[in-house]
């Protein structure tokens, strides 16, 4: 397989020594597995693909495919695997989506519908601890028909094709605290663990 080795050593140490987020982040097998998560108490199956690119599984690269929510999928994935300290990057497309732009009166994000098929020119974001859960943080720039780009804090992102995204895994746990200026959860290097 292009790009790495899928499968590895799971529960060995890697070289990076032993870091139970990272050993735990995809299942052995990185056949195409539904991950299930909870959307107020009706199932949702989101058929996303994890391959490890790296042996000791630090960096992972997920598959998303036409239909599949990226937040939603991204949050059960880092949950599910107890990924608590993590940078993403990714391109795609998507059919669909809702920006947020922060209104700094009301310390809430104003949502921002795009309802075009768009080009994911960048996607970029987080992973890090927030009361104790993995939280995505995810801002994106898309492109429409018209050559024009829209970005800003992704809430929603229906993908069309694809979005093929790339997580970095890190060592340390990263953690958020509520900025009582901003009101938004922000990370604190002062609460985070050290590499």
């Amino acid at each position: 397989r292009a790009g790495g080795r899928a499968g590895g050593r799971a529960g060995g140490r890697g070289r990076r020594g032993s870091n139970r987020s990272v050993r735990r982040a995809i299942p052995r097998s990185c056949d195409r597995a539904p991950v299930v998560w909870s959307d107020r108490g009706r199932g949702t199956v989101i058929p996303m693909r994890a391959t490890r690119l790296t042996e000791d599984g630090s960096t992972l690269l997920l598959v998303f495919e036409t239909g599949d929510e990226v937040v939603a999928a991204m949050t059960a994935h880092v949950r599910e695997h107890a990924i608590t300290a993590a940078r993403f990057t990714a391109v795609g497309g998507f059919s669909t989506a809702v920006v947020g732009w922060l209104d700094w009166e009301r310390k809430d994000y104003r949502p921002i519908p795009i309802d075009e098929q768009t080009e994911v020119l960048s996607l970029t974001g987080d992973v890090a601890l927030q009361d104790d859960e993995p939280v995505v943080h995810a801002h994106v720039v898309l492109g429409k028909a018209d050559g024009t780009a829209h970005g800003g804090h992704l809430l929603e992102g229906h993908v069309r094709p694809t979005v093929e995204l790339v997580l970095d895994l890190s060592p340390a746990h990263l953690r958020k605290r509520i900025d009582p200026e901003s009101r938004q959860a922000l990370i604190d290097p002062g609460l985070s663990d050290g590499a």
